[in-house]
């Protein structure tokens, strides 16, 4: 299974902030700053390497970055930006190994992180950052790596996670990074998933394990964890459910 959409778009929200009753050197008041916003997308490869369009204008324009000798020959699936200058992007692996890819000047440049030594040759399909030096990446084959290093290398934390599982994404609750979920579907049933660890990938629970299934959903497309307890997680056809609880419990 892959994600439906050609292009997955992430957002990183910036205020220019201005006070009200501040003046200007004339004593009047200052126009307010418009609030702007910068994101990324990826894409389908197209003219020998994969798409990464960026836009400063909250998408008023859009600029492709990089070139052939930066970005992977492959289709990009991901990305997830920390920062105005710091995003990551992931997708179809190039080379023999997986695609990951690394921004910190705003996309001016972007750098392949990990090697063949540490990353398998799957297909990626989700990614989510907590900052420049933590990500997490998941997709083919039940796999989910992390890297601490900004990059360099990955380990694979989801090795009690079955082989037949795709992961369409992964989501970290920003307020505590040891909870991490991951959204999918299990090959050999058609059923959809929602893996979740509460001590950094150390363990795994399939939090949708024997629920709706006789739904019209067979795979999990999204998931976003607003923090611990409340979750939300969207599937193909017309699944679409939330818990408060961690995933004890769900509501379709």
């Amino acid at each position: 299974m892959r994600k439906s959409t050609e292009l997955i778009i992430v957002f990183t929200i910036f205020i220019s902030f201005w006070v009200s009753g501040c003046s200007d050197d004339n004593g009047t008041d200052p126009e307010p700053e418009t609030e702007h916003y910068i994101g990324w997308v990826v894409g389908t490869a197209l003219g020998g390497y994969g798409l990464i369009y960026y836009t400063e204008n909250s998408g008023t324009t859009w600029t492709r970055q990089g070139d052939a000798s930066q970005i992977t020959t492959s289709s990009l699936q991901d990305v997830a930006a920390v920062s105005k200058n710091t995003a990551w992007a992931v997708g179809i692996p190039s080379e023999g190994y997986a695609a990951i890819l690394k921004t910190t000047n705003g996309g001016a440049t972007w750098v392949r992180k990990g090697s063949p030594a540490d990353l398998p040759n799957i297909e990626l399909a989700g990614v989510d950052a907590f900052d420049g030096q933590t990500a997490w990446a998941a997709g083919d084959s039940g796999v989910i790596i992390k890297t601490t290093d900004g990059g360099e290398t990955w380990t694979n934390i989801s090795s009690d996670i079955p082989n037949t599982v795709f992961f369409g994404m992964v989501d970290v609750v920003s307020q505590n990074p040891d909870i991490i979920w991951a959204g999918g579907e299990d090959y050999t049933d058609n059923t959809h998933v929602a893996y979740r660890s509460t001590d950094s990938g150390a363990t795994w629970q399939n939090m949708l394990e024997g629920l709706f299934v006789d739904s019209e959903t067979y795979a999990i497309i999204d998931i976003a964890a607003f923090d611990a307890n409340i979750v939300w997680a969207v599937g193909s056809g017309s699944g679409g459910y939330v818990t408060s609880n961690g995933g004890q419990t769900w509501t379709n």
